[in-house]
């Protein structure tokens, strides 16, 4: 099983690596009796991850410039079919108060819903808003973050004419989302609150997956 705090290499095209840091193993915490059966958590991918540059030539448990804060991945994004497409380098603890996840427009009964983390938000958009908003993918498929890393990293022309389809889009997190502001409108929250002060404002206890 994949655990928080664990650092992988993450090899892209071209050759080198960049670094993903496991900040929650949906798999760890629902083991260990931390998310109740109807956690909205056990509804997105298996593994929150923040994926660090520098690109490097070997593995490298040095973390530098945060490339994506909080992505939603399958567990076989690493393990893969045969042999491990991602080598596990080390550890590193977690600062709950500064994980951040992907922000989601589904729909709920013909209306919008925000989603984020534990968080629900129901939203006055209908489900045709829903569908022209677009952010209602849930994780990232297995492979597409090395290329949507290789592209932060600079090496997008190795991918040709296919670049367009690695790139951060609002698609699996509204955050890159060009309606994200009238999201948060309609919500009447700041855009800018933290994941961790909104959540426990909530009455979620955020801290609890990392206890």
């Amino acid at each position: 099983m994949i655990n928080n705090g664990e650092l992988y290499a993450v090899p892209l095209i071209g050759g080198g690596f960049v670094t993903a840091h496991v900040v929650l193993s949906v798999a760890q915490v629902k083991t260990l009796g931390r998310v109740p059966a109807g956690s909205q958590l056990l509804h997105y991918g298996d593994l929150l991850v923040d994926l660090y540059g520098p690109l490097t030539d070997k593995p490298s448990a040095t973390l530098g410039e945060r490339l994506i804060h909080g992505i939603w991945i399958l567990d076989r994004a690493i393990t893969g079919r045969d042999k491990p497409r991602w080598d596990k380098i080390g550890t590193r603890e977690i600062d709950p108060a500064t994980v951040e996840f992907p922000e989601l427009v589904l729909n709920a009964n013909e209306r919008g819903e925000f989603v984020k983390g534990e968080i629900k938000k129901p939203l006055p958009q209908d489900s045709d808003d829903v569908e022209r908003i677009g952010a209602r993918t849930p994780f990232c498929a297995p492979g597409k973050v090395a290329k949507i890393c290789a592209n932060l990293v600079g090496r997008g022309e190795l991918l040709g004419e296919m670049k367009i389809l690695f790139e951060l889009e609002g698609n699996f997190d509204l955050r890159y989302n060009a309606h994200r502001e009238e999201v948060y409108r309609a919500m009447g929250v700041p855009p800018t609150r933290s994941y961790f002060e909104w959540a426990t404002a909530e009455g979620l206890d955020p801290g609890r997956l990392w206890r």
